[in-house]
């Protein structure tokens, strides 16, 4: 008999045949106000020194210092995306990895094979991309960000395809995990983030499948401006964007805090 304090389960079955009595659904689209923020960059050079590149080496060096302005805004974009989001993860989506525990008792399982190592992040990297997919509600992880150290490990994983190269100084794209999780590598992750795997869903089907948005508002670039005195040349570049966590963004993305590997 059921006793005044306990907690009890009611299960209710019902015929829904001809009946009006259906759960609806039912959805509404809002609207969420955005802060931009702005990020300012200025190049400057002498008239000897673009004389000299001219007549010497055939460089137009007011072409070359635009083109370098505009990668290093568009990286130091993406790296400020990347720390957003790895601001962003929940702690229940949050895990450590040793590299060096190869005792069965840890998950590892490894027995003094080294190359278990590698099967056994493989397994924690799936189990993460498992996870995501349960807290979305949409998917798996669809990508990865690794720093050069970690991504010499995830070279080795079996089910890598592709080539950790290099020779570029902005994120780019090495290979695939598996069936479906892209593998970029940051060359300048460091610090207290250079050991760590950061991992996310986006939709390739979908924009709203996406847990931040980054908003472009205007870029603006100056014209050549000669100084009054120096009589050297200056350009400036200008941005305004705002970087946004969507409702349940946070559930979009996870990490691996790697320890013990080495470097």
């Amino acid at each position: 008999p059921w006793q005044a304090g306990e907690n009890v389960v009611v299960y209710l079955v019902y015929d829904q045949e001809n009946s009006t009595k259906i759960p609806e659904m039912e959805f509404s689209i809002g609207s969420q106000n955005v802060s931009t923020t702005e990020r300012k960059l200025k190049i400057r050079w002498t008239k000897e020194s673009e004389q000299d590149m001219r007549s010497y080496h055939k460089i137009d060096v007011e072409s070359e210092l635009v083109k370098v302005a505009s990668m290093e805004m568009n990286y130091e974009i993406d790296r400020e995306v990347l720390t957003f989001i790895g601001d962003s993860v929940i702690p229940e989506l949050s895990f450590m990895h040793d590299w060096s525990a190869d005792a069965a008792a840890s998950g590892n399982n490894t027995s003094g094979n080294f190359l278990d190592r590698h099967r056994a992040l493989a397994q924690k990297l799936y189990q993460v991309s498992s996870k995501i997919a349960q807290y979305n509600r949409q998917g798996p992880a669809s990508w990865m960000v690794v720093s050069p150290q970690v991504a010499s490990i995830v070279n080795m994983l079996p089910d890598f395809k592709g080539e950790i190269s290099g020779g570029t100084f902005n994120v780019f794209e090495a290979g695939q995990l598996g069936s479906g999780v892209k593998v970029f590598v940051d060359p300048n992750r460091h610090g207290a983030v250079s050991n760590e795997i950061l991992l996310g869903y986006k939709s390739n089907t979908s924009t709203y499948g996406a847990g931040v948005v980054y908003s472009p508002y205007t870029n603006w670039m100056s014209p050549t401006v000669t100084h009054p005195e120096s009589f050297n040349s200056i350009r400036g570049f200008f941005s305004r964007y705002a970087l946004t966590l969507v409702e349940r963004g946070q559930f979009h993305y996870g990490k691996v805090q790697l320890m013990n590997f080495g470097i």
